[in-house]
């Protein structure tokens, strides 16, 4: 069903940018086992936020928006 939402242009966009998708994979994925709760997915999530920001360093948003929930709660 995703790949039928999908624009045409899709694939030539990812051919020329993969760093791109690939950190935006590792940033969502952190946001979902951070939000998960258990102690596992939070170190998980370390894990993920950091291979993101180590595959396109401009990918900061997620972890400083997580870290950002973490002091104000």
């Amino acid at each position: 069903m995703l790949i039928a939402a999908t624009p045409a242009y899709l694939p030539v966009w990812t051919s020329t940018c993969r760093p791109d998708i690939l950190a935006l994979t590792f940033s969502l994925l952190g946001l979902c086992l951070f939000f998960k709760g258990s102690s596992i997915s939070v170190a998980a999530s370390i894990l993920a936020f950091s291979a993101a920001i180590l595959t396109k360093h401009s990918f900061v948003a997620a972890p400083l928006s997580v870290i950002l929930w973490c002091l104000l709660q």
